[in-house]
Parts: structure tokens; C-alpha cells; sequence
């Protein structure tokens, strides 16, 4: 989907209500490059992959999966988005 369909659509990058937590229009490219260097000289480790969505996915579902949020999409939203993208083909 192209950043100018998401923003007509009124969709936020980043974080917030009806946002897209990965998007992030050009403007702000790079805001999430961090050189990790001293932090990993300091002995902080990353862990696998599998292990952070593992841990993650626990946490939503000790959350509950269909709690209201405070970011991201409702169904509704993701719905209307996808007529617009589809209308827009």
C-alpha cells in the first residue's frame, strides 16, 4: 500500500489510534536506527528472534486478544482501509 493511500486514510505511522506500528512515512526513516554497540559492550545481549515473538504473543494472550486498544487498527478500520486499497488498484 503506498504511504499517500495511508495517509488520505487518515492512518498514523508508528503508534496511536489508527496506526500501523511499522509504517513510517519517509520523512522519518531512520528514526529507528540505533547503533547498539555500547549497550552490547556492556554486556546486554540480544535474544533470538523466536524467543521475543514467543514471549510477545504470551503477553497478548495474558492480555486477552480482544481487549480494546489504544493503537493500532480496529477491524473496522483494517477493513475500510483494505476497500480503499483495493478501490485504488
Amino acid at each position: 500500500m503506498k504511504p499517500g493511500l495511508l495517509v488520505q486514510a487518515g492512518i498514523n505511522p508508528w503508534s496511536g489510534p489508527r496506526s500501523l506500528p511499522l509504517w513510517l512515512p519517509p520523512e522519518l526513516h531512520g528514526m529507528t536506527d540505533y547503533d547498539a554497540h555500547r549497550a552490547l559492550e556492556a554486556g546486554l545481549r540480544v535474544r533470538p528472534l523466536t524467543n521475543t515473538v514467543a514471549a510477545a504473543l504470551a503477553e497478548e494472550r495474558a492480555r486477552g486478544v480482544d481487549r480494546e486498544r489504544l493503537a493500532g487498527l480496529t477491524p473496522t478500520d483494517e477493513a475500510e482501509l483494505l476497500e480503499l486499497a483495493d478501490a485504488a488498484e
